[in-house]
């Protein structure tokens, strides 16, 4: 399936899961698993939005777990809410969605910086989205940063001190467009994000002025190794189907 990746269609099929921000469409929710077939999904919606309950976050996350023959791939604009949202309890979540050595490999998460401001505030938590993780040696499978659309040229070389000692293990930076028409200096902003990413020996794909960056395509894409979810406790996760029963993820 990443062959038709690199050939510039960037997923197979867009899971427009979310509604209002607010709402799983429940009639849309179980269609990837009932897809046999390996897909790439494009997750439309943002599962840290605040007003998405905890809940919703957690029927998409079923989902998930159910298909491993899949690839999910999400954005967020709320890298910060991540550690809370599936590890922690609160009053509206007695339980984790979570456990703290639990794996979802089929799962990436992208977080979008759009210029410097949000770098300074994002890219550490985005940091932290990839170690979340309590225990040893377990990590998120596959975090990224989406710069698009660009509004500004980011320097993620030192953002702070969290950003210069982790910024090697995100995975995956995806540099798009600008925002309004032609801005004169996008092409130096993603060149010079470009060469921050090979510095480090991360995927750059770049997917602005019709693909092309200095008369070539850049579209290196982290490896999807197919693994198998581990989840230590995933008993809680289901998700209400249509007709009224529910369906147990298999763990």
């Amino acid at each position: 399936m990443f062959n038709r990746l690199r050939q510039g269609i960037f997923w197979d099929d867009a899971w427009e899961v979310l509604v209002r921000r607010d709402t799983v469409d429940r009639e849309i929710l179980w269609r990837p698993f009932g897809e046999k077939e390996g897909k790439v999904w494009s997750v439309g919606g943002d599962p840290f939005h605040p007003s998405l309950p905890v809940e919703q976050l957690d029927a998409m996350l079923s989902v998930v777990a159910s298909s491993p023959q899949h690839l999910f791939i999400t954005v967020t604009d709320y890298p910060e809410h991540s550690f809370q949202r599936l590890y922690a309890t609160s009053p509206d979540s007695p339980y984790r969605l979570l456990e703290e050595d639990d794996t979802l490999n089929n799962l990436w998460f992208l977080v979008r910086i759009r210029d410097q401001e949000e770098a300074d505030l994002r890219v550490p938590a985005t940091i932290a989205l990839k170690n979340c993780w309590v225990a040893d040696g377990v990590r998120w499978p596959m975090v990224g940063i989406l710069a698009e659309p660009l509004r500004g040229g980011l320097n993620l070389r030192q953002v702070n001190s969290l950003c210069l000692a982790g910024f090697g293990a995100i995975d995956w930076v995806v540099c798009g467009g600008a925002g309004d028409g032609d801005v004169p200096h996008h092409a130096d902003w993603a060149r010079d994000l470009r060469d921050q990413a090979e510095e480090r020996g991360i995927p750059f794909l770049y997917t602005g002025s019709g693909g092309l960056l200095d008369g070539r395509t850049w579209d290196e894409i982290p490896p999807f190794r197919g693994e198998p979810n581990h989840l230590h406790v995933f008993d809680h996760c289901r998700a209400n189907r249509q007709d009224g029963s529910i369906r147990s993820v298999a763990a």
